[in-house]
């Protein structure tokens, strides 16, 4: 009898990876979350409004920061959670700024790593005060449905990893 460490969606991401290109090709996953992570660099940095070179010389710094290299080259959750993070500030720093779709990568956040429970208080509190600040009632609806994707992600990492969910909340 074992205990998996962890939410299982990154394991089945691996998995299904496997399926579609044999075992050997299981980190391809990473690369291709690796690509992602270095277009929305650039992404993020204009939407940010720094000049083109800026946003060139800060994409290539993060391809080639040594943290996100191992990360691309290793099979652990980090990569995926820094690609989320990153989506999350893209959406914030939009021009348009649709405020009702900041939710949706903290929902991801919640169903992919069990970490989510230390920093919800910072995005729910970070969300309200963008309400409060610039009257978007789209930032109530991401704050909405950052909470109803982290209770119903909450109950679901109870049930399929109760022994590892639990010893993690147990510090509240």
């Amino acid at each position: 009898v074992g205990t998996i460490h962890g939410l299982p969606t990154y394991s089945a991401l691996l998995a299904l990876w496997v399926m579609l290109f044999g075992y050997p090709q299981m980190i391809g996953v990473q690369t291709v979350l690796y690509l992602c992570l270095i277009f929305l660099m650039y992404f993020l940095t204009q939407n940010m409004g720094m000049k083109k070179v800026i946003s060139c010389l800060v994409t290539l710094l993060a391809a080639y920061s040594p943290i996100v290299v191992w990360g691309s080259k290793s099979s652990l959750t980090e990569l995926g959670l820094t690609l989320i993070c990153s989506v999350f500030l893209y959406i914030l720093t939009g021009r348009e700024r649709l405020a009702c779709l900041a939710g949706i990568p903290l929902v991801g956040f919640a169903f992919f790593h069990i970490s989510i429970y230390v920093f919800m208080p910072v995005f729910i509190l970070g969300l309200f005060l963008l309400y409060v600040m610039d009257g978007n009632k789209g930032w109530l609806i991401s704050v909405l449905v950052t909470l109803a994707g982290y209770l119903i992600s909450a109950f679901w990492s109870f049930d399929i990893a109760p022994y590892y969910s639990y010893g993690n909340y147990s510090v509240l």
